[in-house]
């Protein structure tokens, strides 16, 4: 069986610990990578692979909030010192106008012109790889991705608070990447916010197939303290629970 191998580049969210990049994930297949949200400190990461953009086949970005794309202008520049000008960006068509002029105002001229922009309204599919879209829970136009082969699937939740629109990814996912953003006393500002508590992400494994993996991430120094603390509820239905390390790769 050819396993999916996930890159856990980044962990950390907005506000988050010093020692841990914002959102970012590759999926690689034997056909494909796959380059999940790409927020500040990632470049870095993807330099230590010895990888640029020209290397990845798509750049999935769930939403418009900075802390989800900046780093593609670090990655830009070392791109372009390889002799990289081109990549390609993947969202919504619900995310994607607003986030390619962002996207385009903000990278090198010598990029920012070649990049290739690339709609995903409902499912699409990429070599080996098949791709279909869940709406999340966020203030903004956001969209979780469910990447599958034939053997397996992971489903990435994006920002977003806690809502049944979830629970079919849920069910079918082998690994969630889920965000934990803020401790379970900040559940009033989660909700606000379009975000999830440890406890609330956690009791998502009700949903989920027995064996598999929850792996949080979008981490604040916050959410992280309570997790290292051990004040936390049980996963259900033997998930078993990651809190991955910036560099760490699963073989799913």
């Amino acid at each position: 069986m050819i396993q999916l191998r996930v890159y856990f580049l980044g962990t950390g969210g907005a506000g988050g610990p010093s020692n841990r990049a914002h959102n970012c994930f590759i999926v690689e297949s034997k056909e494909c990578r796959l380059l999940i949200d790409f927020g500040e400190g990632c470049s870095w990461r993807l330099e230590e692979l010895g990888l640029t953009l020209c290397d990845i086949d798509l750049v999935y970005i769930s939403h418009k909030h900075v802390d989800h794309w900046i780093g593609l202008f670090d990655s830009s520049i070392f791109a372009l010192s390889k002799g990289c000008k081109s990549f390609n960006v993947l969202a919504h068509d619900d995310v994607l106008n607003d986030l390619s002029n962002l996207v385009t105002n903000t990278l090198p001229l010598e990029i920012s012109r070649n990049v290739k922009f690339k709609i995903i309204h409902d499912k699409l599919t990429i070599h080996d790889l098949m791709l279909e879209v869940i709406p999340s829970c966020h203030p903004v136009p956001t969209y979780g991705l469910i990447i599958s082969d034939r053997d397996s699937t992971i489903y990435y939740t994006a920002d977003t608070s806690v809502y049944d629109g979830l629970i079919n990814g849920l069910k079918r996912a082998d690994l969630v990447i889920h965000e934990a953003s803020l401790p379970d006393e900040l559940s009033l500002l989660a909700k606000q916010k379009g975000h999830t508590t440890v406890s609330q992400a956690l009791s998502q494994t009700r949903y989920m197939k027995s064996g598999a993996i929850i792996a949080l991430v979008h981490l604040t120094t916050q959410s992280l303290k309570q997790l290292i603390s051990g004040k936390v509820i049980a996963s259900q239905n033997n998930v078993k629970v990651i809190v991955p390390q910036d560099g760490i790769v699963l073989m799913i």
